[in-house]
Formats: C-alpha cells, structure tokens, sequence
C-alpha cells in the first residue's frame, strides 16, 4: 500500500498464487452447529488492485480483483455429507468484480492505533462482462473505534456486516472467524449470505512492540 502527497492518494495492490486447507460445514446456522464437515483443498490465484481519492475527509475510489480456483473436496457427489452441497461448475471457476470503495480514517496509527476510528464500506460487482464465470455482488461494511485508557491501554470495539446475493459460490459467502472476527469460531464453519459481528477488545501494551 502507497501513500501519496500527505494521504491524498492511496493505492494497493496484492497479487500472490497458493493453497488452503479447510473444512465446508454446508451453509446455515444449523449446517454449522451440526459439526458434520468435507475437508476441502483450494487451490488458486489472486490479483487486487484499488485507487482511493480523499475528499473532504473521505477516500473513496474503485477497486478490481480477479481471481482463479480449483476445489478439490475430499468427497464428491453422493458420497458428500447430508446438508452439504458442492455445486461441480464451483469446482473450477474464475471470479473477477469491480466496485467502489469508501473509507474514513480518524485513526492517529495505521499499525497500532490508540485512539480515533476507521469506517469501511465496500461494494464487489462480479460481473460476466469482466470475465467472471458467475454474477453476483458482495458487500462489506465496517467500524472500529480506539479509546486511549492510559499511554498502555487501549480499548477496541469493532462492529461489522456482511451481505451476498446472486450466484454466489459457496467460498464467496460471508463467514465468521475470518479477519479477526470472532476469534474462537473456526473459519466457515458458520457461513450464509447475510452475517453480523460485533466485539470488543482490552489492549494492554507489556514493552515496545509486545502487547496483549
């Protein structure tokens, strides 16, 4: 991530090719407290890029990702668990979306911040004209705020929400346990179109750098 003439700009990118491990529970709430899983093995590759302009406070801007997937479920078709489904045009596929991005940041660090607060909205229109294999639009919405109790404590509160809708592949859903939300869950154990999450955290920092 750049930033450029005093936070006027921000650009960032990420690209980077790998693979995960993890277990599909289905989708819903009762999927996710049953406890009945698929390993899953997901290979692919991913590109992002977004533009933010500041404006009056604001940095908004468009951002574009693509992206290529190869599931390798350990069990197929009738072989799969009641209550989980693994569409086969989901197996092999390629997403890709553009969409705008507004952003608020009061916060006085971007690494460790103390005080202040960052509000986050973004919209990802997965379109077949950019060469997605399916339609379908994401959105993101969120809020933390950082309160200074002393020069070592910190208080954090962190509200988010998450929507899907259209042609959604199941890895697109939205999930608890991913970035930093709800720590304790296992990542997509609990996943559906529609999500909300809130939390709060007490930081204490022990030396330069160590906290907990």
């Amino acid at each position: 991530m750049f930033n450029f003439r005093e936070d006027q700009y921000r650009i960032g990118a990420v690209a980077g090719r790998g693979t995960i491990y993890y277990d599909l529970f289905g989708i819903g709430n009762s999927a996710g407290a049953a406890g009945i899983s698929v390993p899953i093995e997901q290979t692919g590759s991913i590109f992002l890029g977004q533009f933010l302009y500041h404006v009056r406070g604001w940095h908004l801007g468009p951002r574009y990702q693509v992206r290529q997937s190869t599931v390798r479920p350990e069990l197929t078709g009738e072989n799969l668990p009641p209550g989980i489904e693994i569409p086969e045009d989901e197996l092999e596929s390629k997403t890709a979306a553009l969409g705008p991005q507004l952003m608020r940041d009061r916060r006085d660090s971007l690494f460790y911040p103390r005080q202040g607060s960052v509000f986050k909205l973004g919209m990802d229109f997965f379109a077949k004209g950019l060469g997605s294999k399916f339609n379908y639009q994401a959105y993101q919405v969120a809020f933390n705020k950082y309160a200074s109790l002393s020069p070592r404590q910190v208080l954090a509160y962190r509200v988010m929400g998450c929507g899907v809708g259209g042609d959604v592949p199941f890895y697109d859903l939205c999930l608890f346990g991913f970035n930093n939300d709800l720590r304790g869950y296992y990542a997509g154990q609990f996943r559906d179109r529609r999500m909300f999450a809130t939390q709060i955290e007490y930081r204490l920092e022990l030396l330069p750098r160590i906290g907990v």
